[in-house]
């Protein structure tokens, strides 16, 4: 990037500082940037939002599509059996893991245990994070 002016307006202040003189000239910025800073930028949640910002924005429509899959599926994991019309009930219960308890399987059942569906999902919370 050129040095040069810029507005105020267009200009936001970070954490993130470099020990430089008064007048710097263009080596000495050089010098003092470095991949410090680089990976300091990277590693806020700032950057991080950036960079998932570019790479959705490089996905092609068959990795939008690969994408849309996973979410559903890791939807279909984690929401209550009944909330899915008829025809989805065989995809959930095929995305099930399974140990998960498959007799709570109708909606009425669901809604009066459902005490027991959120021991289960925490259980397989705890098991997809280990």
């Amino acid at each position: 990037m050129v040095r040069g002016q810029m507005n105020f307006k267009r200009l936001t202040l970070t954490d993130i500082t470099i020990d430089i003189p008064r007048v710097p000239k263009n080596k000495w910025v050089d010098r003092s940037y470095g991949e410090d800073v680089k990976n300091k930028w990277e590693s806020s949640s700032w950057g991080r939002k950036l960079i998932v910002q570019k790479r959705r924005a490089s996905l092609n429509d068959f990795d939008r599509f690969k994408l849309m899959l996973a979410k559903i599926k890791v939807s279909f994991r984690y929401t209550p059996y009944c909330v899915y019309p008829f025809y989805t009930r065989v995809l959930f219960l095929k995305a099930l893991p399974q140990n998960f308890n498959r007799s709570l399987t109708s909606c009425n059942t669901v809604l009066q245990r459902s005490g027991v569906i959120k021991q289960e999902l925490a259980k397989l919370k705890k098991e997809n994070a280990s």
